[in-house]
C-alpha cells in the first residue's frame, strides 16, 4: 500500500514515486504532493493521502483555506460514484472545483458529520482544498477516496474517526464524555449506540486505544479484533487489522464525565 503524508505545487519531480492499481501520486522536488490520478476500480479502496491545512483565504462556506489547492487530482475515467472525505480531530472542510463544479462540504449530516461529498463525476482535473474555521492553525489531516468499497456509515455520538499508515498528529485525540443509559456488568454505564466509530484503512502493528479523564473511566472496543473491555485503566493495546471499530467511554455512575480518547501509535506503526 502506498503511504504518504498549503504551499504551491511545482511541476517539476525527482524519481520518487508511488504506483498501486490505478493509482499514482509522487513527491515533488520540494517534498509537496503532485496531483494523484485515479482510474476506476483503483486499489486500495479506500485511499488515503494526507495535508496539512493553510490559511490566507476566507469563505462563509468553507472558513479559512489557502490560496493554492492542497491537493490536484486527475480522474482519468468517468466515475459513477465516488466519495471524497476528510478525517481530523479538527473541524474542517473540503471544497472540490473543476469540470464545471465547486462544492463545498462542512459537517455532511448523511456521512457522520465530517467533511465529505459523494456523487458521480465526470473525467478530468479537480483541485481541492480543505479548510479550517481557525485562522491562527495549520491543522493535519487525511484526504480519503473511495468508490464505495470503504466501510459504511455508522451512527455514533461523537462521529468518525478514519486512519490510515503513519497518522498525524500523534497522538490523535478527540474529545469524548462518558456514561450512558445502559448498565453493564463489566464496562459500567455506556450508550446503545458507540461514541466513536473508528475506522482502520491499514493494520496497526502496535496502536494504543485509550480513555483520558480526571474521573474513572472505562473503555470498550468492539470490532475485527474482537471484543475488549478495560475496566481499570481505560486502554487497550496490541496489534490491529484493518476494520471498522465501535468504542464506548462508560464509568461506574453514569456520571457523564469529560474524557478525552487518544489514539497512539507506534514510530514504527
Amino acid at each position: 500500500m502506498c503511504k504518504f503524508r498549503k504551499f504551491r505545487l511545482v511541476s517539476i519531480s525527482i524519481g520518487l514515486t508511488c504506483v498501486a492499481a490505478g493509482i499514482q501520486i509522487s513527491r515533488s522536488a520540494y517534498g509537496f504532493p503532485s496531483p494523484i490520478d485515479l482510474i476506476r476500480d483503483f486499489s486500495p479502496d479506500p485511499f488515503s493521502t494526507t495535508g496539512t491545512t493553510e490559511s490566507g483565504f476566507y469563505s462563509d462556506e468553507c472558513g479559512y483555506s489557502g490560496a493554492d489547492p492542497n491537493h490536484f487530482v486527475t480522474l482519468t475515467d468517468e466515475f459513477s460514484s465516488l466519495r471524497v472525505y476528510v478525517s481530523s480531530p479538527q473541524d474542517l472542510t473540503l471544497r472540490i472545483q473543476g469540470r464545471g463544479v465547486d462544492f463545498c462540504s462542512d459537517d455532511n449530516p448523511d456521512e457522520g458529520w465530517i467533511p465529505s461529498i459523494s456523487r458521480s463525476w465526470s473525467a478530468g482535473e479537480y483541485r481541492v482544498w480543505v479548510g479550517d474555521w481557525d485562522a491562527d492553525s495549520n491543522h493535519s489531516y487525511s484526504l480519503i477516496f473511495t468508490e464505495g468499497g470503504g466501510y459504511p456509515i455508522q451512527n455514533s455520538v461523537f462521529g468518525t474517526i478514519d486512519l490510515v499508515g503513519f497518522f498525524e498528529p500523534n497522538p490523535y485525540t478527540v474529545e469524548s464524555l462518558s456514561g450512558g443509559n445502559i448498565s453493564t456488568s463489566n464496562c459500567g454505564y455506556i450508550w446503545d449506540e458507540p461514541d466513536h466509530i473508528l475506522n482502520l484503512h491499514s493494520d496497526f502493528l502496535n496502536l494504543t486505544i485509550s480513555a483520558k479523564s480526571e474521573e474513572k473511566v472505562t473503555l470498550l472496543v468492539r470490532g475485527p479484533r474482537g471484543d475488549f473491555c478495560s475496566p481499570q485503566n481505560a486502554s487497550v493495546s496490541g496489534s490491529w487489522p484493518a476494520g471498522q471499530y465501535k468504542i464506548w467511554v462508560g464509568d461506574w455512575d453514569d456520571g457523564r464525565y469529560d474524557t478525552v480518547l487518544q489514539l497512539t501509535r507506534s514510530a514504527t506503526r
